[in-house]
């Protein structure tokens, strides 16, 4: 969805403000997402949520639909800003997020399965290459399709697929080596 829209009576910087804007509420909660995925921390992540936004701001006279959606443009942004920030730390799985959702299993027990669950899938994906966690964030925090991953990390769409399904078959092989330990 596009949320680029010139309204000629506007002066170009006004149309600007509405176009970020418009990204702004259409984007921020799955940029939040993508960047707490990452870190594992919700203030920076917060925070490097508000500086892609800025940097959103800085940089929107630069957009062009012709060589990609809104989407990938902002997504690669945040994945700039991203690293930027993690440049001199290693990057940690951010599981705090997942922890405050809803049980499916009821009660003390369930809780309990679902905490462990979640200590496991932690491991697991502590163990990805870079590539790998990159892939897998962009596809399940950022709610990206493999062609907007694609583009964001310069891969044709048919190697993040490979990626994703291998890093699927990674990630159920960790979690069952660990499981019969």
């Amino acid at each position: 969805m596009t949320v680029l829209s010139a309204d000629p009576a506007l002066p170009l910087e006004d149309n600007r403000r509405v176009w970020v804007e418009g990204l702004y509420r259409q984007y921020s909660a799955r940029v939040f997402r993508f960047m707490h995925y990452r870190l594992g921390d919700r203030a920076q992540a917060e925070d490097l949520t508000a500086l892609t936004f800025q940097r959103v701001i800085e940089n929107a006279a630069r957009f062009d639909p012709a060589k990609g959606s809104e989407a990938v443009w902002l997504f690669t942004l945040a994945r700039r800003v991203l690293i930027d920030a993690t440049r001199r730390r290693r990057p940690s799985v951010p599981l705090d997020t997942l922890e405050h959702l809803p049980s499916a299993l009821d009660g003390p027990e369930g809780r309990a399965e679902a905490a462990e669950a979640l200590a496991a899938l932690g491991a697991a994906l502590q163990r990805l290459k870079p590539r790998e966690l990159a892939v897998i964030s962009l596809k399940y925090a950022g709610e990206l399709r493999s062609v907007e991953i694609a583009k964001i990390l310069g891969l044709s769409e048919k190697n993040i697929e490979v990626i994703l399904s291998r890093t699927r078959q990674k990630l159920r092989r960790v979690l069952e080596e660990d499981e019969a330990r």
